[in-house]
């Protein structure tokens, strides 16, 4: 079965430590938790415990440095974020039940990156499950049926891939972050 330390490990690389980009939908996030969409995650508390000391600007890289180097040094932190991925993505895709770490990996990097719904409904559509958005049991002995797992794998980016480019179609202005999001889904 798969291993969340291992899709864990490859995902944290993309989310980085904290930011505060301003053309970002989730505005300021700390290790890929947008506030806007967790504003009852722990970790908020620990993070504003530390406000004062974090730069005056708080919109630019170097400045998200300087606030990393306040905030990597809290210990809590490092725990709290590990088990809110733990609970609110590697669970929801069943990540314990798949066989394929591969295809784990990638469900599992989607479903941070966009939310579970998407990856949910694109590989049940694939596997032939029924479409409801959210990976079970059924879901998951569906997506260990399937064949040709590195086929899955494959359709599973080309569809993350397909949705992103449909997401700065209808919202141009998030553009800026395609790039980043086709490689992240090419390489998952």
């Amino acid at each position: 079965m798969a291993d969340f330390s291992i899709a864990y490990a490859r995902t944290a690389e993309n989310e980085g430590g904290y930011a505060n980009h301003i053309g970002d939908r989730g505005g300021e996030t700390f290790h890929g938790i947008a506030r806007k969409y967790w504003p009852m995650w722990k970790g908020w508390e620990l993070i504003d415990a530390h406000r004062s000391k974090f730069p005056r600007e708080i919109h630019s890289p170097s400045s998200w440095r300087k606030v990393d180097k306040i905030l990597e040094a809290e210990p809590r932190l490092k725990e709290l974020v590990r088990r809110f991925y733990l609970v609110n993505f590697w669970d929801d895709i069943e990540g314990d039940r798949i066989k394929s770490q591969e295809v784990a990996n990638i469900l599992y990097d989607w479903a941070v990156n966009s939310g579970e719904g998407s990856p949910a409904k694109s590989v049940q559509r694939i596997v032939g499950a029924k479409i409801d958005g959210d990976i079970g049991p059924a879901t998951a002995a569906k997506i260990n049926a399937y064949p040709a797992q590195e086929s899955l794998q494959t359709l599973l980016r080309t569809e993350r891939v397909k949705m992103v480019r449909e997401i700065v179609r209808r919202d141009p202005s998030q553009g800026v972050f395609l790039d980043g999001w086709i490689e992240r889904a090419q390489n998952a």
